[in-house]
């Protein structure tokens, strides 16, 4: 599919019907077209923070944080704030995206994974923590209402009842003018190992980070292809001396199989404003 082409939202309410009426799990089926997942299942069954923002801050060792699943991949311990975010649309049905805690009770996923017209409630699982919580969303919202464009960012918030304590989370960080002047940057993700709601997580990466804006995503990076169904809304996290960091610099939305490659919206100093507006009740 030409990637100049702007997706509408016919297109994506006809895979969400489509899925619904096969029960099975549905991830991305066209080029460029999001991919989140879910499938018809039952409903499913917790001290605030504020996002972070930097542009290419220095890390430092991570401090002590809660116990963590000694059975999970030991590679998903680097970034426990990767999390799965599972939807409720408005027939009860499950979908699922992932997602990255920026702060105690704030997460940041793909826009198209919070649309209120499709979906009715949020909830968001830390599945690399030993007590696998499971918080809902009080709130969430998309930054760009026209995310279906792939001229516009495909970027939203969840804001949660209660916290998921940490010892770090994730720092949203600009690299724009990075990327565009030509510096050569690497990056991670933590992604399902499988299409399912609450699948263990695995980490993938390095790859490569560039501008997307050739392609038609002027508000995008590109990486090599690595997502399949439900990983829409993945944190990519820069990768600096081998390491992957809490670095995150952009959030997955579009694979492009045409092009070998996934669209990445990139997390800029306009996005990281609103976060923090729409943390503060702004």
């Amino acid at each position: 599919m030409d990637s100049t082409r702007s997706r509408t939202i016919g297109t994506i309410l006809l895979l969400l019907a489509t899925a619904c009426s096969s029960g099975s799990s549905s991830g991305s089926t066209d080029d460029a077209t999001p991919s989140f997942g879910g499938s018809p299942t039952p409903p499913a069954a917790s001290t605030p923070g504020a996002p972070q923002a930097s542009s290419e801050p220095q890390e430092e060792p991570d401090p002590p944080g809660p116990p963590l699943d000694p059975a999970v991949d030991p590679a998903t311990h680097s970034n426990p704030e990767a999390v799965q975010v599972l939807m409720k649309d408005w027939d009860g049905n499950t979908w699922f995206c992932t997602g990255t805690l920026v702060a105690a009770d704030v997460v940041i996923t793909a826009g198209h994974c919070l649309d209120a017209s499709k979906f009715a409630s949020v909830e968001v699982k830390a599945p690399t923590l030993a007590s696998h919580p499971t918080v809902k969303a009080s709130r969430f919202a998309v930054y760009d209402d026209q995310w279906e464009d792939v001229g516009h960012p495909d970027l939203g918030m969840v804001k949660l009842e209660s916290a998921i304590e940490l010892g770090r989370y994730a720092t949203l960080t600009d690299v724009t003018s990075s990327v565009d002047g030509g510096k050569a940057l690497s990056v991670g993700a933590i992604v399902r190992t499988q299409e399912k709601p609450e699948a263990p997580f695995k980490k993938v990466g390095p790859f490569p980070l560039t501008s997307a804006t050739p392609d038609g995503y002027p508000h995008s990076y590109s990486v090599p292809m690595f997502s399949a169904g439900g990983d829409s809304g993945a944190g990519m996290f820069l990768v600096e001396n081998g390491k992957t960091t809490h670095k995150m610099v952009a959030v997955e939305h579009t694979p492009d199989p045409a092009r070998a490659q996934d669209h990445v919206s990139r997390v800029d100093a306009a996005f990281i404003q609103w976060v923090a507006d729409q943390s503060a009740g702004r």
